[in-house]
């Protein structure tokens, strides 16, 4: 791996397992035949670590597995994807986390996860120095903010950006998971963090306002990062800084799966900072990614490299003139 420039990404590694509905059901306590399932990679370190190794990113997974064949699995996947595994810790007598999920003939999807041996990932800040010291090249942190429901309940996330800041590495952190009753972590990382990701639906929990204005500028006044990125979907993404205000519409593409899409879309907003792109151009490479993504089957439905999926842009603009 190149010294020059390296991401950790701290988050979770789950088995996906998906089954592709053919009409919308609901719980209903009767049996349904499903004609298209797939098992695969998942978790949102797996699938940001993939995306920017994909992308000639060098990147370190912090994260725990179980000792059982689902964990070493996810293990020999990331080697294969050129992934650093150095600090994947294996914990006896629990076993590696999976979600189960339902996508619909639309491709959005419902996630049901038990996180299992993921639920252990916990760093005290004095071992992330270390890994800092030991890793010279780390230019970017992301957090997963699902770790939020892991055994120290937010004091990783605490520990890392705040010895991440310490060491001048930048941090994001993607706030999915988070709830209003995590507000006293997050005022914790008030001042630490550079770049925030969340959806609507999670801006609005998390900050209790009626409309996405109000808490884009609750949260801002809470955390004061340097950008935040509101996902929004098919209508695309928001950008919101202390003087930045765009709006990034989304690619129309025949969507198949939305699951990963939302870290996939991390991956490319972060390759783009770390390439030096401006803020919006960050942004569309983002969504370039996700709208990939969302052509395929799992969360992990990626690009060879960056030529593929610059080329997967140009065939987009091409069919969108006709």
């Amino acid at each position: 791996m190149s010294r020059e420039c390296c991401v950790i990404v701290y988050g979770d590694l789950l088995l996906d397992i998906l089954f592709y509905l053919e009409e919308n059901v609901s719980i209903d306590r009767r049996a349904h035949i499903i004609k298209r399932v797939i098992i695969s990679p998942g978790g949102a370190a797996g699938n940001i670590a993939v995306a920017l190794s994909r992308l000639k990113i060098p990147v370190y997974v912090i994260s725990t597995i179980g000792i059982d064949p689902i964990g070493e699995y996810l293990l020999s996947t990331l080697v294969n994807e050129n992934v650093g595994v150095d600090y994947i810790k294996k914990i006896k007598e629990t076993y590696t986390g999976v979600t189960i999920g339902f996508i619909e003939p639309s491709g959005h999807r419902t996630l049901f996860t038990y996180k299992g041996a993921s639920e252990k990932n916990t760093i005290r800040a004095r071992e992330f120095s270390s890994i800092l010291d030991r890793l010279m090249c780390v230019q970017l942190v992301f957090i997963s903010g699902y770790t939020i429901h892991n055994e120290d309940r937010g004091e990783s996330i605490i520990n890392i950006a705040s010895e991440a800041s310490k060491h001048g590495v930048l941090v994001a952190i993607d706030l999915g998971g988070f709830k209003q009753e995590h507000n006293k972590i997050l005022s914790e990382l008030r001042g630490k963090l550079n770049y925030l990701f969340l959806n609507e639906e999670e801006l609005l929990e998390i900050t209790g306002s009626m409309n996405v204005n109000d808490g884009l500028e609750a949260l801002y006044e809470i955390i004061t990062p340097h950008v935040i990125f509101l996902k929004q979907g098919e209508k695309g993404c928001l950008i919101r800084g202390r003087n930045i205000a765009i709006t990034i519409p989304a690619y129309r593409v025949h969507v198949v799966d939305t699951t990963g899409c939302g870290d996939v879309f991390n991956a490319g907003v972060l390759y783009g900072i770390l390439k030096g792109y401006s803020i919006s151009n960050a942004a569309k490479l983002g969504s370039l990614l996700a709208a990939y993504k969302a052509t395929g089957y799992g969360a992990q439905h990626l690009p060879r490299d960056l030529g593929e999926l610059l080329n997967f842009e140009r065939i987009l603009s091409n069919s969108e003139s006709f």
